[in-house]
């Protein structure tokens, strides 16, 4: 019973009117040369704002490493004054980010105790093999030396810390 009511309530589908408009076919020439001049000044204004966002302005700019150390991104800034040397400050700045990249994934790689890499000693490797003698990077041994001249017992404390943060369910997320 509740079918045929619906069959009987069916309803046509409204279709709209269309209307059609002539367009003028005058001044063709106009219009094409309009679209033109519209089109060049859409592609300069999105030129010049895709240069602005890559130009480096002279002056003093922080400079970060790449995405590939994340963490020397997180723990240091370095910050110059581009364009003093009188080179392009785009230039000197992709240089500056190519050094720090390269350098502080050397130096995170040296300092790193949870991984070994091959071609390096490296504080895991030394955790690793104690009581023996390993040939390290002088720059390591410098990091080392300076720390035990210094007094500092940071290098006890992280073992320490880690267990801390174990038991509180924090653990380490150093990757």
């Amino acid at each position: 019973m509740r079918e045929t009511r619906w069959a009987s309530r069916r309803r046509e589908a409204v279709v709209p009117k269309v209307h059609k408009i002539e367009v003028s076919e005058h001044n063709i020439k106009l219009r094409a040369i309009l679209i033109v001049v519209f089109l060049l000044i859409g592609v300069i204004a999105l030129s010049v704002f895709v240069s602005s966002l890559i130009k480096k302005e002279a002056g003093w700019r922080e400079i970060e490493t790449s995405e590939v150390v994340p963490t020397l991104r997180d723990e240091f800034v370095f910050v110059y004054e581009l364009g003093e040397s009188g080179a392009s400050p785009t230039a000197e700045y992709r240089a500056l980010v190519q050094l720090y990249t390269e350098i502080g994934a050397e130096y995170c790689a040296l300092l790193d105790r949870y991984t070994e890499y091959e071609a390096l000693v490296n504080v895991y490797q030394i955790n690793q093999q104690p009581n023996q003698t390993l040939k390290v990077d002088a720059w390591l041994y410098d990091a080392l030396e300076q720390i035990l001249q210094n007094g500092a017992r940071y290098l006890y404390l992280a073992p320490i810390y880690d267990e801390y943060g174990n038991e509180i369910g924090m653990g380490t997320s150093y990757t």
